[in-house]
């Protein structure tokens, strides 16, 4: 024992804190509650007791609206999850990533197929579950002059990996996260697992709803797309709007294409419209032979009755056309009576494909006596591939077009990893320097089944 001035200390033992081991006990005896409670009653139903929300298994997957003022729950799943991806669905995904451009990453029982597009701000990332079925995918269409998406979405997909709701997105922050919502999309889909019908909302509280209507051939080939689908009662349209009515031929090819300003209850075309019409014929080994833009239809049976052009074309040994007749001007019986020739030639790279082809308009007859023309207008073509052999890029170059305008101006389209159009651009003003003055774009999205998701508008 020692003296320090006011205060005494003496060596009987260690201090003990009175306070300090008071409240330890309390913590022991907070948590042996706490887990009889949760034993006795279960963690999720004592958890909602005390007003804490309750823990979800992996398994039961909450997509929630980060636009929406309230948590709106988009989808829940309560399906079983293995814990760790089934190999043969791994690669499965694997074998749609076939070069750099796309990649596929799996974290526990979740894998992701992330793809972008060069030469365009397209990119998709899709969710999918150990079994290989998407959950989600989101996406970007385009991007603004700082590089952040200015358009895009997240599609939510049923367990049976259909499209069950698309969110659209205007705006994005830094972070990806969406600030002002476009329009939401529900699928409805037939018994053969046909889209019948997309309900379109304006916003996410369905203030304003349009039905959009879809019909299908006995082969699965969409006849009618995107029709508006009026006083929709017990799942069914009571009248429909107007739209494209299409046929096809037995090898999926599509051979005509109508408008049609009134459909039967069956989506078959009550009455056609008279001015607008396309048409396409094929040889037996599916080679394109003919095509034509009627101006003229038959309101009753849709038959062609006058034609604004038509082409015919003409193979050699190969599968591109050599050359084609195009007619553009005809007499009152429809017999053409003024044509232009055209050749073609092709360059192929050291796969066999081909890089360029180049279309030569080398005759222009009007019909009159002793008026024919040889023309030297000529149409660049630029194709790029894949290491699959499937196109990506094709850039069309139309150089000394009609009006004496010197510069090319170009058509561009790029494709996705199916040869289908992903982003296309018409550029009608080329400034001196190539740049596009003036142009048209569009846009499109398929998801990885196929489905035609959004078209930037």
């Amino acid at each position: 024992m020692y003296d320090n001035g006011n205060r005494n200390w003496q060596n009987e033992g260690p201090v003990r804190n009175v306070r300090g081991m008071t409240a330890r006990r309390i913590i022991v005896i907070a948590v042996a509650l706490f887990a009889c409670s949760a034993l006795k009653f279960g963690v999720n139903t004592f958890l909602t007791s005390i007003g804490m929300e309750p823990v979800l298994p992996k398994s039961q997957r909450y997509h929630r609206n980060r636009t929406a003022k309230q948590t709106e729950i988009i989808k829940t799943e309560n399906t079983a999850i293995p814990a760790a991806p089934d190999p043969e669905a791994v690669n499965r995904l694997k074998e749609k990533c076939y070069d750099e451009n796309c990649g596929v990453t799996c974290v526990e029982d979740v894998c992701t197929v992330e793809r972008m597009y060069p030469g365009t701000d397209i990119k998709k990332k899709t969710f999918y579950t150990a079994a290989g079925k998407p959950e989600r995918m989101d996406y970007c269409l385009k991007k603004d002059r700082y590089g952040i998406c200015a358009g895009g979405g997240t599609a939510y997909y049923s367990p049976d990996g259909r499209i069950k709701t698309l969110m659209k997105c205007i705006a994005y922050d830094t972070r990806g996260v969406c600030l002002r919502a476009g329009n939401m999309i529900n699928y409805i889909y037939d018994e053969k697992g046909n889209i019948s019908l997309k309900k379109v909302c304006s916003d996410m509280a369905c203030r304003r709803t349009e039905y959009l209507a879809y019909a299908y051939d006995e082969h699965g080939n969409a006849t009618v797309k995107a029709v508006p689908c009026n006083n929709l009662k017990n799942g069914k349209c009571e009248s429909f709007g107007k739209g494209d009515i299409m046929e096809y031929d037995a090898g999926g090819r599509k051979t005509s294409v109508r408008k049609c300003e009134a459909f039967n209850p069956d989506l078959s075309c009550a009455e056609y419209s008279v001015s607008a019409g396309q048409n396409w014929k094929y040889d037996e080994n599916g080679k394109k032979i003919y095509f034509d833009s009627c101006t003229e239809v038959n309101a009753k049976t849709g038959i062609c009755t006058a034609r604004e052009y038509d082409i015919s074309y003409t193979y050699g040994s190969g599968s591109e056309p050599e050359s084609a007749v195009y007619c553009v001007k005809y007499d009152g019986n429809g017999n053409c009576t003024g044509k232009e020739n055209y050749t073609y030639s092709y360059e192929y790279d050291d796969k066999g494909n081909i890089s360029n082809k180049t279309e030569y308009l080398i005759q222009r007859s009007t019909g009159t006596a002793g008026d024919v023309k040889k023309l030297n207008y000529v149409q660049l073509y630029d194709t790029a591939y894949d290491r699959r052999g499937h196109k990506t890029h094709v850039r069309k170059d139309m150089c000394g077009m009609p009006g004496g305008n010197k510069k090319c101006i170009y058509e561009e389209t790029f494709f996705d990893e199916n040869d289908r159009n992903l982003r296309s651009t018409l550029c009608s003003e080329v400034s001196d320097i190539g740049a596009c003055r003036k142009g048209m774009l569009k846009l499109t999205l398929y998801d990885d089944n196929g489905i035609l998701t959004d078209t930037g508008r």
